[in-house]
């Protein structure tokens, strides 16, 4: 099984980003994505929002389990959806029913 460091690293170079571009694109300085590619860093706090910046999965990208996309090819940055917005939309997705149902009451909105 490949490490964290190999798999953020070959998600990146297919995405077509630079460590800086990756890094703006998150909110965290580029030396925080490439202390994640030498593997000086083992875990990261934002894996989620990499994740969608790229368009993988995030349990493919922090434990390589799973299906390395989400939705088979798309870069979510390039049609136009906010890192942020897709990784809230993932972390509500784990959530359990009774959860979703009180944060929906609690938003005002049907989820």
């Amino acid at each position: 099984m490949s490490l964290l460091k190999d798999r953020l690293k070959e998600a990146r170079t297919e995405a077509k980003l630079t460590q800086q571009a990756l890094g703006d694109r998150v909110g965290v300085p580029q030396s925080t994505i490439g202390a994640l590619e030498t593997g000086e860093h083992k875990t990261a706090r934002n894996i989620t929002e990499i994740a969608a910046v790229l368009g993988d999965d995030a349990l493919w990208l922090s434990s390589g389990m799973g299906s390395k996309r989400t939705d088979g090819t798309t870069n979510y940055i390039d049609h136009g959806i906010d890192p942020h917005f897709l990784a809230l939309a993932q972390k509500l997705s784990l959530l359990p029913d009774e959860k979703l149902k009180a944060v929906s009451i609690l938003l005002g909105i049907k989820l």
